[in-house]
Protein backbone atom coordinates (compact mmCIF):
# COMPACT_ATOMS: atom_id res chain seq x y z
CA UNK A 1 0.00 0.00 0.00
CA UNK A 2 0.73 3.93 -0.41
CA UNK A 3 0.55 5.62 2.56
CA UNK A 4 0.48 9.37 2.84
CA UNK A 5 1.65 12.03 5.92
CA UNK A 6 -1.43 14.39 6.14
CA UNK A 7 -1.76 17.23 8.80
CA UNK A 8 -4.57 16.10 10.20
CA UNK A 9 -5.10 12.44 12.09
CA UNK A 10 -6.91 9.91 9.47
CA UNK A 11 -7.50 7.13 12.31
CA UNK A 12 -10.70 5.13 11.26
CA UNK A 13 -12.35 2.05 12.54
CA UNK A 14 -10.20 -1.32 12.96
CA UNK A 15 -10.80 -3.21 9.74
CA UNK A 16 -12.70 -6.90 10.38
CA UNK A 17 -10.82 -9.34 12.09
CA UNK A 18 -8.37 -7.14 13.61
CA UNK A 19 -5.99 -8.73 16.29
CA UNK A 20 -3.07 -6.01 17.50
CA UNK A 21 -1.13 -9.07 18.50
CA UNK A 22 -0.23 -10.02 14.25
CA UNK A 23 1.30 -6.80 14.50
CA UNK A 24 3.41 -6.46 17.59
CA UNK A 25 6.61 -8.49 16.04
CA UNK A 26 6.92 -5.18 13.88
CA UNK A 27 9.47 -2.69 14.32
CA UNK A 28 8.62 0.79 15.18
CA UNK A 29 8.02 3.27 12.63
CA UNK A 30 10.85 4.88 12.24
CA UNK A 31 12.98 1.73 11.99
CA UNK A 32 10.57 -0.18 9.12
CA UNK A 33 11.25 -0.41 5.58
CA UNK A 34 8.53 2.45 4.83
CA UNK A 35 10.37 5.13 6.59
CA UNK A 36 14.14 4.11 5.65
CA UNK A 37 13.69 2.94 1.90
CA UNK A 38 10.17 3.37 0.24
CA UNK A 39 9.75 7.36 0.54
CA UNK A 40 8.67 8.48 -2.54
CA UNK A 41 7.55 12.00 -3.74
CA UNK A 42 4.54 13.46 -2.29
CA UNK A 43 5.36 12.82 1.13
CA UNK A 44 3.97 9.43 0.89
CA UNK A 45 5.57 6.17 1.42
CA UNK A 46 5.33 2.47 0.64
CA UNK A 47 4.79 0.24 2.95
CA UNK A 48 6.43 -3.39 2.34
CA UNK A 49 7.07 -4.76 5.81
CA UNK A 50 8.02 -8.09 6.51
CA UNK A 51 7.69 -10.65 7.89
CA UNK A 52 5.65 -8.60 10.60
CA UNK A 53 3.66 -6.06 8.71
CA UNK A 54 2.00 -6.32 5.35
CA UNK A 55 2.73 -9.78 4.21
CA UNK A 56 0.92 -12.45 5.85
CA UNK A 57 2.30 -16.29 5.44
CA UNK A 58 0.00 -19.31 5.29
CA UNK A 59 -3.29 -17.81 3.40
CA UNK A 60 -1.69 -17.93 -0.06
CA UNK A 61 -1.45 -21.59 0.15
CA UNK A 62 -4.22 -22.38 -2.13
CA UNK A 63 -4.23 -19.18 -4.08
CA UNK A 64 -2.32 -20.97 -7.16
CA UNK A 65 -4.94 -23.32 -8.27
CA UNK A 66 -8.11 -21.90 -6.63
CA UNK A 67 -11.00 -20.66 -8.45
CA UNK A 68 -11.32 -16.41 -9.07
CA UNK A 69 -14.60 -16.62 -5.81
CA UNK A 70 -11.58 -18.41 -3.47
CA UNK A 71 -8.86 -15.67 -5.24
CA UNK A 72 -11.08 -13.07 -4.08
CA UNK A 73 -11.80 -14.30 -1.07
CA UNK A 74 -8.10 -14.58 0.06
CA UNK A 75 -7.28 -11.25 -1.44
CA UNK A 76 -9.87 -10.08 0.83
CA UNK A 77 -8.09 -11.52 3.79
CA UNK A 78 -4.99 -9.84 2.65
CA UNK A 79 -6.59 -6.50 2.34
CA UNK A 80 -7.77 -6.87 6.09
CA UNK A 81 -4.52 -7.42 7.11
CA UNK A 82 -2.96 -4.51 5.15
CA UNK A 83 -5.72 -2.23 6.62
CA UNK A 84 -4.84 -3.81 10.08
CA UNK A 85 -1.56 -2.88 9.72
CA UNK A 86 -2.14 0.63 9.15
CA UNK A 87 -4.23 1.00 11.63
CA UNK A 88 -1.66 -0.57 14.46
CA UNK A 89 0.81 2.38 12.42
CA UNK A 90 -1.41 4.64 13.61
CA UNK A 91 -2.42 4.05 16.89
CA UNK A 92 0.47 2.00 18.93
CA UNK A 93 3.50 3.18 16.75
CA UNK A 94 2.64 7.06 16.86
CA UNK A 95 1.37 7.67 13.26
CA UNK A 96 -2.09 9.00 13.37
CA UNK A 97 -1.59 11.47 10.15
CA UNK A 98 -0.63 8.34 8.21
CA UNK A 99 -3.24 7.06 5.75
CA UNK A 100 -3.85 5.29 2.36
CA UNK A 101 -2.90 7.80 -0.51
CA UNK A 102 -5.58 9.48 -1.81
CA UNK A 103 -4.45 9.89 -5.71
CA UNK A 104 -3.12 6.14 -5.63
CA UNK A 105 -5.38 3.32 -7.09
CA UNK A 106 -8.50 5.36 -7.24
CA UNK A 107 -10.82 2.94 -8.72
CA UNK A 108 -9.51 -0.26 -5.87
CA UNK A 109 -10.30 2.35 -2.93
CA UNK A 110 -6.88 3.67 -2.82
CA UNK A 111 -5.33 -0.19 -2.42
CA UNK A 112 -3.35 -2.47 -5.59
CA UNK A 113 -6.71 -4.29 -7.28
CA UNK A 114 -4.67 -7.74 -7.30
CA UNK A 115 -1.98 -9.22 -4.91
CA UNK A 116 1.44 -9.17 -5.88
CA UNK A 117 2.80 -12.68 -6.09
CA UNK A 118 6.64 -12.79 -5.52
CA UNK A 119 6.99 -16.10 -6.54
CA UNK A 120 4.81 -19.23 -7.98
CA UNK A 121 5.52 -22.34 -9.34
CA UNK A 122 8.44 -22.46 -12.60
CA UNK A 123 9.03 -24.16 -15.57
CA UNK A 124 11.45 -27.01 -16.08
CA UNK A 125 13.45 -25.37 -18.56
CA UNK A 126 16.70 -26.33 -20.86
CA UNK A 127 18.98 -24.63 -18.32
CA UNK A 128 18.11 -24.82 -14.89
CA UNK A 129 19.39 -22.07 -12.61
CA UNK A 130 20.48 -22.64 -9.29
CA UNK A 131 22.17 -20.49 -6.27
CA UNK A 132 25.66 -21.61 -6.83
CA UNK A 133 25.32 -20.79 -10.64
CA UNK A 134 24.50 -17.15 -9.39
CA UNK A 135 27.24 -17.37 -6.45
CA UNK A 136 29.88 -19.14 -8.53
CA UNK A 137 28.77 -16.71 -11.52
CA UNK A 138 32.63 -15.57 -12.42
CA UNK A 139 33.38 -19.17 -13.21
CA UNK A 140 30.84 -19.52 -15.43
CA UNK A 141 30.85 -18.45 -19.13
CA UNK A 142 27.15 -18.21 -20.39
CA UNK A 143 27.65 -18.05 -23.96
CA UNK A 144 24.25 -17.86 -24.44
CA UNK A 145 23.64 -15.08 -22.02
CA UNK A 146 20.33 -12.81 -22.61
CA UNK A 147 20.34 -10.24 -19.68
CA UNK A 148 21.97 -9.77 -16.64
CA UNK A 149 20.61 -9.92 -12.87
CA UNK A 150 22.02 -8.11 -9.74
CA UNK A 151 19.78 -7.82 -6.92
CA UNK A 152 20.61 -10.20 -3.83
CA UNK A 153 18.66 -13.78 -3.87
CA UNK A 154 16.40 -13.58 -1.37
CA UNK A 155 13.00 -14.95 0.15
CA UNK A 156 10.19 -14.03 2.32
CA UNK A 157 8.94 -16.17 5.51
CA UNK A 158 6.42 -19.48 4.59
CA UNK A 159 5.56 -19.78 8.08
CA UNK A 160 3.33 -17.55 10.61
CA UNK A 161 4.98 -16.73 13.79
CA UNK A 162 1.90 -16.29 16.19
CA UNK A 163 1.81 -14.66 19.12
CA UNK A 164 -1.37 -15.65 22.18
CA UNK A 165 -2.83 -12.93 24.33
CA UNK A 166 -0.93 -13.06 27.88
CA UNK A 167 2.08 -14.45 26.46
CA UNK A 168 5.27 -12.29 26.06
CA UNK A 169 6.64 -11.00 23.62
CA UNK A 170 10.34 -12.02 22.20
CA UNK A 171 13.13 -9.08 22.30
CA UNK A 172 14.48 -11.00 19.49
CA UNK A 173 11.73 -11.15 16.61
CA UNK A 174 11.69 -13.95 14.93
CA UNK A 175 12.06 -14.03 11.37
CA UNK A 176 9.76 -16.60 10.55
CA UNK A 177 10.61 -19.76 8.93
CA UNK A 178 11.84 -19.71 5.13
CA UNK A 179 13.16 -15.55 4.90
CA UNK A 180 16.70 -14.72 4.06
CA UNK A 181 18.42 -12.07 2.20
CA UNK A 182 22.17 -13.70 0.57
CA UNK A 183 23.12 -10.13 -0.25
CA UNK A 184 27.15 -10.81 0.07
CA UNK A 185 26.88 -14.00 -1.79
CA UNK A 186 25.20 -12.46 -5.29
CA UNK A 187 27.48 -10.74 -7.30
CA UNK A 188 25.74 -9.70 -10.82
CA UNK A 189 25.64 -12.29 -12.97
CA UNK A 190 24.43 -13.47 -16.87
CA UNK A 191 20.84 -14.95 -17.76
CA UNK A 192 21.11 -18.03 -19.94
CA UNK A 193 18.43 -17.97 -22.66
CA UNK A 194 17.92 -21.85 -22.08
CA UNK A 195 15.96 -20.44 -18.60
CA UNK A 196 13.04 -19.31 -20.75
CA UNK A 197 12.46 -22.61 -22.77
CA UNK A 198 10.63 -25.40 -21.09
CA UNK A 199 11.63 -28.61 -21.89
CA UNK A 200 8.98 -30.94 -24.00
CA UNK A 201 7.23 -28.32 -24.82
CA UNK A 202 7.15 -26.56 -28.36
CA UNK A 203 6.18 -23.00 -29.75
CA UNK A 204 6.45 -21.83 -25.82
CA UNK A 205 8.71 -19.07 -24.29
CA UNK A 206 8.08 -18.21 -20.51
CA UNK A 207 9.48 -15.02 -18.77
CA UNK A 208 8.70 -14.39 -15.42
CA UNK A 209 8.25 -18.21 -14.00
CA UNK A 210 11.51 -18.78 -14.99
CA UNK A 211 13.75 -22.52 -14.70
CA UNK A 212 15.32 -22.25 -11.70
CA UNK A 213 15.35 -22.82 -8.44
CA UNK A 214 13.92 -21.52 -5.16
CA UNK A 215 16.68 -19.64 -3.98
CA UNK A 216 17.87 -18.29 -7.46
CA UNK A 217 14.37 -17.23 -8.39
CA UNK A 218 14.85 -14.65 -5.76
CA UNK A 219 16.92 -12.49 -8.05
CA UNK A 220 15.82 -13.72 -11.26
CA UNK A 221 11.92 -12.42 -10.35
CA UNK A 222 13.45 -8.33 -10.14
CA UNK A 223 10.85 -6.78 -12.61
CA UNK A 224 14.29 -5.25 -14.50
CA UNK A 225 15.42 -8.52 -15.40
CA UNK A 226 11.76 -9.58 -16.35
CA UNK A 227 12.23 -6.75 -18.77
CA UNK A 228 14.83 -7.83 -20.28
CA UNK A 229 14.13 -11.63 -20.33
CA UNK A 230 10.78 -10.52 -22.11
CA UNK A 231 12.73 -8.47 -24.47
CA UNK A 232 14.45 -11.16 -25.36
CA UNK A 233 12.38 -13.52 -25.74
CA UNK A 234 10.35 -11.16 -28.25
CA UNK A 235 13.19 -11.28 -30.58
CA UNK A 236 13.80 -15.10 -30.33
CA UNK A 237 10.22 -15.25 -31.71
CA UNK A 238 10.48 -13.05 -34.20
CA UNK A 239 13.51 -15.13 -35.41
CA UNK A 240 11.48 -18.40 -35.07
CA UNK A 241 9.04 -17.09 -37.08
CA UNK A 242 11.12 -15.60 -40.03
CA UNK A 243 13.23 -18.68 -40.24
CA UNK A 244 11.12 -21.53 -38.77
CA UNK A 245 13.45 -22.70 -36.67
CA UNK A 246 12.29 -23.91 -33.81
CA UNK A 247 12.63 -21.99 -29.96
CA UNK A 248 14.81 -24.20 -28.50
CA UNK A 249 17.26 -24.35 -31.19
CA UNK A 250 17.38 -20.47 -32.03
CA UNK A 251 21.03 -19.27 -32.11
CA UNK A 252 21.48 -17.26 -28.78
CA UNK A 253 24.07 -15.51 -30.82
CA UNK A 254 21.80 -14.02 -33.53
CA UNK A 255 19.12 -13.12 -30.72
CA UNK A 256 22.03 -11.24 -28.74
CA UNK A 257 23.43 -9.34 -31.80
CA UNK A 258 19.76 -8.28 -31.91
CA UNK A 259 19.64 -7.05 -28.52
CA UNK A 260 22.91 -5.20 -28.26
CA UNK A 261 22.68 -3.36 -31.77
CA UNK A 262 19.10 -2.62 -31.40
CA UNK A 263 18.21 -2.33 -27.94
CA UNK A 264 21.58 -1.54 -25.99
CA UNK A 265 20.56 -4.24 -23.55
CA UNK A 266 23.28 -5.64 -21.35
CA UNK A 267 24.54 -9.44 -21.74
CA UNK A 268 27.58 -8.70 -19.62
CA UNK A 269 28.35 -5.67 -17.04
CA UNK A 270 31.34 -3.60 -17.20
CA UNK A 271 30.79 -0.41 -14.02
CA UNK A 272 32.86 1.61 -17.42
CA UNK A 273 30.75 0.60 -20.06
CA UNK A 274 27.53 2.18 -21.23
CA UNK A 275 25.09 1.78 -24.11
CA UNK A 276 26.91 5.12 -25.33
CA UNK A 277 30.54 3.39 -25.10
CA UNK A 278 32.52 3.06 -28.35
CA UNK A 279 31.72 -0.23 -29.70
CA UNK A 280 29.44 -1.24 -27.35
CA UNK A 281 28.05 -4.43 -28.95
CA UNK A 282 31.22 -6.01 -30.05
CA UNK A 283 32.40 -5.45 -26.24
CA UNK A 284 29.31 -6.97 -24.65
CA UNK A 285 29.37 -9.76 -27.34
CA UNK A 286 33.02 -11.02 -26.55
CA UNK A 287 32.86 -10.24 -22.80
CA UNK A 288 29.83 -12.84 -22.59
CA UNK A 289 32.41 -15.19 -23.76
CA UNK A 290 34.95 -14.79 -21.55
CA UNK A 291 37.42 -12.77 -23.63
CA UNK A 292 37.18 -9.75 -21.57
CA UNK A 293 37.48 -11.55 -18.03
CA UNK A 294 38.42 -8.16 -15.79
CA UNK A 295 35.96 -6.29 -13.52
CA UNK A 296 36.80 -3.41 -15.37
CA UNK A 297 37.25 -3.23 -19.69
CA UNK A 298 38.66 0.42 -19.56
CA UNK A 299 37.52 0.50 -23.29
CA UNK A 300 40.25 3.38 -24.35
CA UNK A 301 43.32 2.18 -22.72
CA UNK A 302 46.11 0.50 -24.43
CA UNK A 303 45.85 -3.34 -25.33
CA UNK A 304 48.88 -5.20 -23.62
CA UNK A 305 50.59 -7.71 -25.47
CA UNK A 306 49.33 -10.29 -23.16
CA UNK A 307 45.89 -9.30 -23.34
CA UNK A 308 45.99 -9.59 -27.00
CA UNK A 309 47.55 -12.80 -26.90
CA UNK A 310 45.12 -14.37 -24.67
CA UNK A 311 41.83 -13.13 -26.47
CA UNK A 312 43.21 -14.05 -29.80
CA UNK A 313 44.04 -17.89 -28.32
CA UNK A 314 40.54 -17.26 -26.85
CA UNK A 315 39.01 -16.74 -30.41
CA UNK A 316 40.65 -19.03 -31.48
CA UNK A 317 39.33 -22.16 -29.33
CA UNK A 318 36.21 -20.81 -28.75
CA UNK A 319 35.88 -20.73 -32.77
CA UNK A 320 37.40 -24.62 -32.55
CA UNK A 321 37.11 -25.95 -29.39
CA UNK A 322 39.03 -29.23 -30.92
CA UNK A 323 42.35 -26.81 -31.03
CA UNK A 324 44.91 -28.73 -29.36
CA UNK A 325 46.07 -26.69 -26.27
CA UNK A 326 49.49 -27.03 -25.16
CA UNK A 327 49.98 -26.61 -21.41
CA UNK A 328 53.41 -28.05 -20.87
CA UNK A 329 55.74 -26.92 -23.86
CA UNK A 330 58.71 -25.52 -23.42
CA UNK A 331 58.29 -21.89 -23.74
CA UNK A 332 60.32 -19.79 -26.10
CA UNK A 333 60.14 -16.34 -24.23
CA UNK A 334 61.98 -15.82 -20.39
CA UNK A 335 59.35 -13.31 -19.34
CA UNK A 336 56.50 -15.30 -20.04
CA UNK A 337 57.56 -18.40 -17.79
CA UNK A 338 55.04 -21.48 -16.63
CA UNK A 339 52.45 -20.52 -14.34
CA UNK A 340 52.14 -16.73 -16.16
CA UNK A 341 49.32 -15.64 -16.31
CA UNK A 342 49.69 -15.14 -20.19
CA UNK A 343 51.80 -18.46 -20.30
CA UNK A 344 49.37 -20.46 -22.27
CA UNK A 345 48.06 -18.62 -24.58
CA UNK A 346 51.45 -17.02 -25.78
CA UNK A 347 53.13 -20.54 -26.00
CA UNK A 348 50.06 -21.95 -27.74
CA UNK A 349 50.48 -18.62 -30.31
CA UNK A 350 53.61 -19.44 -30.91
CA UNK A 351 53.39 -23.02 -31.31
CA UNK A 352 50.88 -22.21 -33.84
CA UNK A 353 52.95 -19.62 -35.79
CA UNK A 354 51.10 -16.75 -34.59
CA UNK A 355 53.64 -15.02 -32.54
CA UNK A 356 57.36 -15.03 -33.69
CA UNK A 357 60.13 -15.29 -31.36
CA UNK A 358 62.13 -12.03 -30.47
CA UNK A 359 66.07 -11.35 -30.73
CA UNK A 360 66.05 -11.17 -27.13
CA UNK A 361 63.78 -14.05 -26.43
CA UNK A 362 61.62 -11.27 -24.48
CA UNK A 363 57.97 -10.99 -25.08
CA UNK A 364 57.15 -7.93 -22.68
CA UNK A 365 53.61 -8.91 -22.01
CA UNK A 366 52.40 -5.79 -20.11
CA UNK A 367 53.88 -3.12 -22.70
CA UNK A 368 51.28 -1.96 -24.89
CA UNK A 369 50.73 -3.78 -28.63
CA UNK A 370 51.44 -1.93 -31.50
CA UNK A 371 48.94 -1.84 -34.31
CA UNK A 372 50.77 -3.31 -36.63
CA UNK A 373 51.62 -6.02 -34.39
CA UNK A 374 47.89 -6.93 -33.12
CA UNK A 375 47.00 -7.22 -36.80
CA UNK A 376 49.45 -9.48 -38.30
CA UNK A 377 48.45 -11.41 -35.27
CA UNK A 378 44.83 -11.44 -35.73
CA UNK A 379 45.42 -11.89 -39.81
CA UNK A 380 47.55 -14.97 -39.00
CA UNK A 381 45.09 -16.67 -36.05
CA UNK A 382 42.08 -16.03 -38.67
CA UNK A 383 44.07 -17.95 -41.32
CA UNK A 384 44.03 -20.96 -38.81
CA UNK A 385 40.38 -20.91 -38.92
CA UNK A 386 39.72 -19.86 -42.81
CA UNK A 387 43.21 -20.58 -44.53
CA UNK A 388 41.79 -20.17 -47.76
CA UNK A 389 40.42 -16.52 -47.27
CA UNK A 390 43.26 -15.00 -45.13
CA UNK A 391 46.21 -15.38 -47.13
CA UNK A 392 48.60 -12.04 -46.78
CA UNK A 393 48.16 -9.82 -49.86
CA UNK A 394 51.95 -9.26 -51.55
CA UNK A 395 53.42 -7.38 -54.04
CA UNK A 396 50.74 -4.39 -53.79
CA UNK A 397 51.74 -0.70 -53.28
CA UNK A 398 50.36 0.47 -49.63
CA UNK A 399 47.32 2.31 -49.04
CA UNK A 400 48.45 3.60 -45.67
CA UNK A 401 50.46 7.41 -46.61
CA UNK A 402 52.42 6.22 -43.49
CA UNK A 403 53.40 2.40 -44.25
CA UNK A 404 55.85 1.81 -47.35
CA UNK A 405 55.72 -0.29 -50.09
CA UNK A 406 58.50 -2.10 -48.47
CA UNK A 407 56.91 -2.41 -45.17
CA UNK A 408 57.48 -6.51 -43.64
CA UNK A 409 53.71 -6.03 -42.19
CA UNK A 410 52.19 -4.55 -45.58
CA UNK A 411 51.00 -8.07 -46.35
CA UNK A 412 48.97 -8.13 -43.32
CA UNK A 413 47.70 -4.89 -43.21
CA UNK A 414 46.61 -4.84 -46.27
CA UNK A 415 44.36 -8.03 -45.89
CA UNK A 416 42.38 -5.66 -43.97
CA UNK A 417 41.91 -3.05 -46.80
CA UNK A 418 41.14 -5.90 -48.71
CA UNK A 419 37.69 -6.36 -46.31
CA UNK A 420 36.95 -2.57 -46.75
CA UNK A 421 38.75 -2.50 -43.37
CA UNK A 422 39.27 1.00 -42.75
CA UNK A 423 41.83 2.67 -39.67
CA UNK A 424 38.95 5.31 -39.90
CA UNK A 425 36.82 2.56 -37.73
CA UNK A 426 39.83 3.33 -34.84
CA UNK A 427 40.32 7.02 -35.38
CA UNK A 428 37.54 8.82 -36.99
CA UNK A 429 38.26 11.54 -39.31
CA UNK A 430 41.79 11.63 -37.87
CA UNK A 431 42.91 9.15 -40.13
CA UNK A 432 42.18 11.11 -43.09
CA UNK A 433 44.57 13.74 -43.99
CA UNK A 434 45.73 15.57 -47.62
CA UNK A 435 47.51 12.94 -48.92
CA UNK A 436 46.04 9.91 -47.58
CA UNK A 437 44.59 7.46 -45.10
CA UNK A 438 46.75 7.26 -42.11
CA UNK A 439 47.07 3.63 -40.25
CA UNK A 440 49.94 4.82 -38.10
CA UNK A 441 51.17 1.28 -37.70
CA UNK A 442 53.40 1.61 -34.78
CA UNK A 443 50.94 3.61 -32.33
CA UNK A 444 49.12 1.51 -29.49
CA UNK A 445 45.53 -0.15 -30.35
CA UNK A 446 43.11 0.73 -27.86
CA UNK A 447 41.06 -2.08 -26.34
CA UNK A 448 37.80 -1.07 -27.60
CA UNK A 449 39.07 -0.76 -30.98
CA UNK A 450 40.97 -4.36 -30.49
CA UNK A 451 37.42 -5.39 -29.42
CA UNK A 452 35.88 -4.04 -32.19
CA UNK A 453 38.08 -5.23 -34.78
CA UNK A 454 38.65 -8.64 -33.91
CA UNK A 455 34.28 -8.81 -33.62
CA UNK A 456 33.70 -6.97 -37.03
CA UNK A 457 36.28 -9.75 -38.68
CA UNK A 458 35.64 -12.84 -36.89
CA UNK A 459 32.28 -12.60 -35.79
CA UNK A 460 30.86 -15.18 -37.74
CA UNK A 461 33.24 -17.65 -36.49
CA UNK A 462 31.90 -17.08 -32.91
CA UNK A 463 29.46 -19.18 -31.37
Amino acid sequence: MIVQNYPTPQVGNPPPGYNRLEYVLSPPWERSWAYLYGRIPGNKFEVNQHPHGTTLQEVNYRYPTASWEERQRIYQVYKNHVLGYLHYIQTELGQPNLGLAEDEFRDSDNLPPILYVRKARRIEGEVFLKQMDITLARERVRLDAIAIGDYPMDSHAVRRVVIKEGKPVPELAHMGEGEFWIFQYTPWYQVPYGVLVPKRVEGLLVTTCVSASHVAIGSLRMEPVRMNMGQAAGVAAVLSLQTGVPLRRIDPAEIQRILLRQFKQYIYYFPDVTPETRFFEAIQFLAARGYFPSERMEPDAPLTRGEAARILWKHLRTARPDLPEERFQGLAFTDVVFGHPYAVPVQNLFLLGIIERTENRRFNPDEPIKRRDFVRWLTRAMAVLEPDEWQPVREQRSPFVDVRDDDPDLPFLAILHARRFSPAIWDGFEAFTPDGVRFQPDAPIRRADAAHTLYLLGGRQIP
